[in-house]
């Protein structure tokens, strides 16, 4: 429901723009042994990599806000100071050919960061982009990847919230198995438990400045099928469900169970768009004070290749959601709103991509009742091997429904550049300023007396950084950072200013 970003370069965008518009049944993985894997014992297959690295880093801040940040145990960063962070990181893909019909996948990551001198708290760590992330720039994260070391993005969870965490497992684990019944029916029944570490704000999005630590335990135990019913026509269908264990007591009120089913009818129109209808329905059922909630979409929906360099995503629908207890802050009732989005994605040159969109949805509120979202996007990039330079704007409101809180908007400029400056040197800047508009809570509703839900305020941060590859599986991080949070409250302006150096050791075994 959160949408991600693009955030720097083309890669993904012309990747995308490179293929047609696709059914859902030839999404399935091949039942073939992988490619990569390292480690062969019969028809059981293994692919590991491994990552360590040791560095130092220095905080300095100053102004109210700190006060506020550290005197409440807001953000990741505790105190000011030196440190030395280790980071350790193990991820494994084990694979089983089963037969000529059926495999099985199991998988994991876990990594753990250490800090010696106590300015964060020693935790499970995650790499939100995977393998090809070396190290953590501050807010931002850099990747060696597949594109020599010339892909960056920035940290953020969504669009709308720069540099705020992204939302990750600490520990997690994926179990699958693909299966096909005939040559015309595909499936995938997983599991996919998970610890996950999270600095999330009062509405749930993630904030790793001021944000709270939300620890939890999920389990997402699932199915997919699809029946190929002619040569273009799919009928797909998806059920799932969603365990959250909170560790700590004030996230109580997340402790839920949530049930996911959705039919799509898709059809191939033609070889370059595909359309169809879905239905969705989400069952939320919460143990503490909190009111259960029964959500159905129903959407049409168009993809269509315009030109071999230009794509457009469509859909409109309609969404019911309905919450059928009172609790402290909701009210029981009926939330309804039309749901829709439009997407047109462009490669202008061979160097330049764009991409311009809107959307609106409804989800479950992160606190209770339900969300209302209208989210606006534009991006631009240049992406080559000698430069790649991105900027993305975006603009998100949110209206709380059957729940007694005030409306909120973000609004997000970022702007991000890699340069390489010799074949083992590489340059990153990057910049974001984002604008969070609170409406102030009435009496009597959730958020009173928080000072990031009363007041509003503006953060702005500006990274460089430097990665040199010291050898084949070393490689040499250097960044500095320097963020500033404006408001009219006092206790929440303050800048902070951070460098450091890590030196990183990744093997793919």
């Amino acid at each position: 429901m959160k949408w991600t970003a693009w955030m720097a370069g083309g890669i993904m965008l012309m990747a995308s723009l490179a293929g047609g518009q696709t059914l859902r049944f030839d999404a399935y993985r091949e039942l073939q042994v992988p490619d990569k894997a390292n480690l062969r014992l019969g028809p059981f297959y293994s692919d590991i990599a491994f990552s360590q690295s040791a560095g130092y880093r220095y905080v300095t801040s100053s102004g109210d806000g700190v006060g506020y940040l550290y005197g409440n145990e807001r953000g990741r960063i505790l105190k000011d100071g030196s440190d030395y962070p280790l980071v350790s990181r193990l991820s494994m893909r084990n694979y089983m050919l089963i037969s000529k019909y059926a495999d099985l996948d199991i998988s994991f990551v876990l990594g753990y960061q250490h800090f010696p001198m106590e300015t964060e708290e020693n935790e499970f760590s995650f790499d939100v982009m995977g393998p090809g992330i070396f190290a953590h720039l501050g807010s931002f994260e850099y990747a060696e990847g597949d594109a020599a070391g010339r892909e960056s993005r920035f940290n953020g969870r969504a669009e709308a919230s720069a540099f705020m965490g992204e939302s990750g497992a600490s520990v997690s684990a994926s179990i699958s198995t693909d299966f096909e019944l005939t040559p015309y029916v595909r499936g995938c029944l997983y599991d996919v438990p998970s610890y996950r570490t999270e600095y999330v704000d009062e509405r749930g999005f993630g904030d790793n400045i001021s944000g709270r630590k939300y620890t939890s335990f999920q389990n997402m135990l699932g199915l997919d099928m699809d029946w190929l019913m002619a040569k273009n026509k799919n009928l797909a269908y998806s059920g799932s469900r969603v365990d959250t264990i909170p560790e700590d007591d004030e996230f109580d009120i997340q402790r839920s169970v949530v049930y996911n089913q959705g039919v799509t009818y898709q059809q191939q129109l033609n070889p370059v768009a595909v359309g169809g209808v879905r239905a969705n329905y989400v069952w939320r059922q919460y143990e503490e004070s909190r009111g259960d909630q029964f959500q159905q979409d129903y959407a049409t929906f168009l993809g269509a290749d315009l030109s071999p360099d230009t794509r457009l995503q469509t859909a409109i629908g309609y969404s019911m959601g309905e919450l059928t207890t009172d609790s402290e802050w909701e009210t029981n009732g009926t939330s309804d709103t039309v749901i829709g989005m439009i997407r047109l994605s462009s490669r202008l040159t061979e160097h330049v991509t764009h991409d311009i969109g809107y959307e609106k949805s409804q989800r479950g509120g992160f606190s209770g009742g339900f969300e209302v979202l209208d989210s606006y996007s534009y991006g631009i990039s240049w992406a080559s091997p000698e430069l790649s330079i991105g900027y993305r704007t975006a603009y998100q409101v949110v209206e709380p429904r059957l729940y007694r809180a005030s409306d909120y908007s973000d609004w997000l400029h970022q702007v991000t550049v890699i340069k390489p400056l010799s074949q083992d040197l590489t340059l990153t800047l990057a910049t974001a300023y984002t604008i969070r508009e609170n409406s102030e809570p009435g009496e009597g509703e959730a958020g009173a007396g928080d000072r990031l839900v009363e007041e509003s305020y503006d953060t702005w941060v500006s990274n460089i950084g430097l990665a040199y590859v010291l050898a084949r599986d070393w490689t040499l991080h250097t960044y500095f950072e320097h963020l500033e949070r404006f408001s009219d409250a006092d206790d929440l302006a303050f800048t902070r200013d951070m460098a450091g150096i890590s030196l990183t050791y990744a093997r793919d075994l």
